[in-house]
């Protein structure tokens, strides 16, 4: 029996599956959402597997526990140092940063830059968002962060926590990722064709459902790869784009 997690993970691989087979017009006369691959369609009597694969970098996953945390401990230093709900702030970070690997580290970055901001409530003005760049961040000894927003509201009650928006960075290996993903998914390729006698066997690489997937299309849109899929295919769901990887093969 399946849990919520797998269920869930399921039901994205039909979603991006179906929307990539619209896109191309490509419309299956019956499709069944199996495993290994994790689609099979059929089209005009042929068999085709669709292998879903999204680009998540693995070093932005080791980090993500560890950049919640900093969020909560930002959070609170800020609530001890009396600012309520009338406070926003919006950070931008590197989520590959080296920081973010130790929790140790996080939480006492965490206190320190409460500290900073409280000395930067004398420039706000309510209404008028103040902006601190990357270069005065380093200086200050946050090389890890991108920017920070600091917003001022007018404050209409006296109790509620701050408000803490994270933004990482979205930057990441690019060709290398989906070079990495087509390489480990294509060692199983003849076993799917030979599991479901298929006719092809395409690869759908997905980027972009969230900051932990920071390959876009703009970094892959001159890559040509060969590869054993019959296709291979990106959809990077945040800009939105399509497109397909691998020099197209001639069919007789």
């Amino acid at each position: 029996m399946e849990n919520k997690n797998q269920s869930a993970q399921r039901e994205t691989e039909r979603v991006h599956i179906m929307d990539f087979l619209r896109r191309i017009d490509f419309p299956p006369d019956r499709a069944a959402f199996v495993d290994a691959p994790d689609a099979v369609v059929s089209v005009g009597g042929r068999l085709i597997g669709v292998e879903h694969c999204e680009l998540t970098e693995e070093s932005f996953a080791a980090t993500e526990r560890n950049i919640g945390t900093f969020e909560d401990t930002l959070s609170r230093e800020l609530a001890s140092l009396g600012f309520d709900q009338s406070f926003s702030l919006g950070l931008g970070l590197d989520p590959g940063a080296s920081l973010f690997r130790k929790l140790s580290q996080v939480n006492t970055r965490a206190r320190k830059l409460a500290r900073f901001i409280y000395d930067q409530v004398s420039t706000l003005t309510v209404g008028k968002p103040v902006t601190i760049g990357g270069l005065t961040l380093e200086r200050c000894g946050f090389s890890e962060l991108t920017h920070i927003t600091l917003t001022l509201s007018q404050r209409t009650v006296s109790d509620g926590s701050p408000q803490v928006i994270m933004n990482p960075a979205f930057s990441g290996p690019g060709t290398a990722s989906a070079r990495d993903a087509v390489r480990s998914k294509e060692r199983h390729v003849q076993a799917y064709r030979e599991k479901w006698q298929l006719d092809e066997i395409w690869l759908l690489l997905v980027t972009g459902a969230s900051w932990l997937q920071a390959t876009n299309s703009l970094m892959t849109q001159w890559l040509q790869l060969s590869s054993k899929f019959d296709a291979v295919y990106l959809l990077d769901v945040r800009s939105n784009a399509l497109q397909r990887l691998d020099a197209p093969k001639r069919h007789t």
